[in-house]
C-alpha cells in the first residue's frame, strides 16, 4: 500500500487539504494528517479523522 503523510496548517487552505486526502483515499493511499495547532482552528481534526 502507498503511504502519505499531509502536514496541514493554518490558513484558508485548510478545506482545500480535505478534498485532497478524499482523493487520495479514493485512488488507494493510506492517508496519515498532521495539523498544526492553527489548522484546527478552521478545519476540526474528526474531519480528517473521518476522511483518511
Amino acid at each position: 500500500m502507498k503511504n502519505v503523510v499531509l502536514g496541514v496548517t493554518g490558513g484558508i487552505a485548510c478545506y482545500k487539504s480535505c478534498e485532497i486526502v478524499s482523493r487520495l483515499k479514493k485512488l488507494g493511499f493510506d492517508v496519515d494528517v498532521i495539523m498544526t495547532q492553527h489548522a484546527c482552528e478552521f478545519v476540526q481534526p474528526l474531519t480528517f479523522e473521518t476522511l483518511s
